[in-house]
């Protein structure tokens, strides 16, 4: 019974964390840049979103600095998808799985099975998000 009990609190938390990094990632408003997309960088979030990632999939150094670049590129299309407001929730939901169709073969690469499941419960919360409008 304590094992059951200890389990759902970590997966509790886990989506805690989880929909925090999404608002993160997500809260920049369309058309402000953020100093590192001044600069020409990912949108801001980034970091926070690697960081947090790195936390929850418990990514040794070597793993989080392979991942980092995956996600800076990924987050501009990301960004976009989200600020386009011709576009529902549905159609956000559609295109943000075909950028992350484009990279998680790169992602599956260099995490462990159990850490890819993480990855992908986590891309699931963002599309989730999509789907019902929430930024």
């Amino acid at each position: 019974m304590k094992d059951y009990s200890s389990r759902n609190s970590a997966f509790v938390l886990f989506i805690i964390v989880v929909f925090l990094i999404v608002s993160a990632m997500m809260a920049q408003e369309p058309g402000s840049p953020s100093a590192g997309a001044q600069a020409g960088a990912a949108p801001a979030g980034v970091e926070t979103k690697v960081q947090d990632v790195a936390q929850i999939l418990n990514l040794s150094p070597q793993e989080k600095s392979q991942l980092e670049p995956i996600v800076r590129a990924e987050a501009p299309k990301v960004q976009a998808i989200v600020h386009d407001p011709n576009l529902t929730g549905d159609e956000k939901a559609k295109k943000l799985e075909a950028v992350h169709k484009q990279t998680d073969s790169l992602v599956k690469s260099i995490l462990n099975p159990t850490q890819y499941k993480q990855w992908e419960d986590i891309r699931k919360v963002e599309v989730q998000r999509l789907k019902s409008g929430s930024q």
